[in-house]
């Protein structure tokens, strides 16, 4: 992954990255946290400015070779049409603290998306790893393979160890400004033995003991977001990417978990540069619990999070996501229906319908149909068979508008 400073023409490496087409989508993925930097935080109007920069100077090299980094034919920047660093997923810290990572490794992966055009031909001209819509891996048509306890990896990344052959050369002015930057990337391999899994619901870690060190590498910097492969049946499958490293292990999240986050996360709605506003959406609960006379128990303004009452039992809801307005907005209506499971089902529903003017076609489907214990048990199994088909799925899949 490359970046540049547009004031002083410096660039740099941060981490690495891999495209992936999922079903016919184009998308680089790579560790979060190669973006995300504490500094980038301090904005004192909380406006983000820095970390929107820092997404703005990010560029991809074309090829893995020595290059002026100048020679804007290059590198692919142009065409990003956004880099998406949210998550939906659960955070458990109890259970990540216990295997030696924190909450923010659990949401470690960023999405970069492009213009359709460029995606159309570059996915023509190119051939990547590919992912099909499959949340539950039922099928075997994709490039993607589990890795269980003794399995054989290997990672294929670009290291910032000194002996890794990956560098930026600058050349300055006398003002300071650079004139002319050239960087040489070379491939380095990792290879480990799978020593421990997990496939919860909610964890997708996979540890590996470093077995094979090919560049004799001092570090494992740079190595986040890279691909982890494995070899199944004389084929190269992914299993992975990369989001921590030591000297002798190294962890990565499995496809599974990649899989869930593409399918649970709403992209064209929480993308950089299209964010809700918090402030305002919690306002908006605020009112619509004050319309049925329910009480805030506790508000976590650092988590944004909303404590309730609903009858005799508690229930939690973030403010962040506007999937989650939704459902609290429906059930209230009904709010003889109001459970947790139900709660989640329609914000699960919301969050995987790609119409981009869903919550206009819910709200009007949900304004003309009375919903009922019978009508939530009929969307349950219609939205579980939708994901056991592993695509993905517009409003009209799964609800049917009356027709007059």
């Amino acid at each position: 992954m490359t970046f540049r400073d547009n004031n002083s023409g410096y660039y740099w490496l941060q981490g690495t990255g891999f495209f992936l087409q999922y079903g016919d989508d184009l998308l680089f993925l790579t560790a979060r946290h190669n973006f995300i930097k504490k500094d980038l935080y301090q904005d004192e109007d909380n406006s983000f400015t820095a970390l929107k920069e820092n997404l703005n100077t990010f560029f991809i090299i074309k090829h893995n070779h020595f290059c002026d980094l100048k020679d804007t034919k290059e590198v692919i920047q142009e065409e990003i049409d956004n880099t998406f660093i949210h998550s939906v997923l659960p955070k458990d810290s109890a259970e990540l603290s216990n295997i030696g990572l924190s909450d923010e490794d659990l949401n470690d992966l960023a999405i970069v998306t492009f213009s359709n055009t460029f995606a159309k031909e570059f996915l023509k001209d190119n051939n990547f790893i590919k992912l099909d819509y499959n949340t539950l891996r039922m099928s075997k048509i994709d490039d993607t393979e589990f890795a269980n306890i003794d399995d054989i990896v290997f990672v294929a990344g670009h290291c910032l160890s000194t002996n890794s052959g990956n560098f930026v050369n600058p050349i300055f002015n006398d003002d300071g400004k650079v004139i002319k930057s050239e960087m040489s990337l070379k491939r380095n391999y990792i290879f480990g033995k799978v020593i421990n899994t997990n496939h919860s619901d909610t964890n997708f870690f996979t540890k590996v003991e470093v077995i094979a060190n090919i560049d004799n590498l001092e570090t494992l910097n740079g190595f986040s977001g890279s691909p982890v492969f494995i070899i199944k049946d004389q084929k190269i499958k992914l299993t992975g990417m990369i989001i921590r490293g030591g000297e002798k292990y190294f962890y990565f999240i499995s496809i599974s978990f990649i899989r869930t986050y593409l399918m649970m996360n709403d992209i064209e709605i929480m993308q950089i540069g299209n964010q809700t506003d918090n402030k305002k959406q919690f306002y908006e609960i605020k009112d619509l619990l004050d319309l049925y006379n329910i009480d805030i128990l506790e508000h976590n303004k650092e988590q944004k999070k909303i404590e309730f009452k609903v009858d005799v039992n508690p229930y939690v809801i973030s403010y962040k996501y506007t999937c989650h307005i939704f459902a609290l907005k429906i059930l209230l209506k009904n709010i003889q229906l109001f459970s947790d499971v139900n709660l989640h089902l329609l914000s699960d529903i919301c969050f995987h319908i790609h119409d981009n003017d869903k919550y206009e076609k819910l709200n009007s489907f949900f304004d003309k149909n009375i919903i009922t214990i019978n009508s939530i048990e009929q969307l349950s199994k219609k939205y579980t068979d939708l994901i056991l088909q592993g695509k993905k799925f517009l409003f009209s899949d799964i609800f049917v508008m009356e027709t007059k």
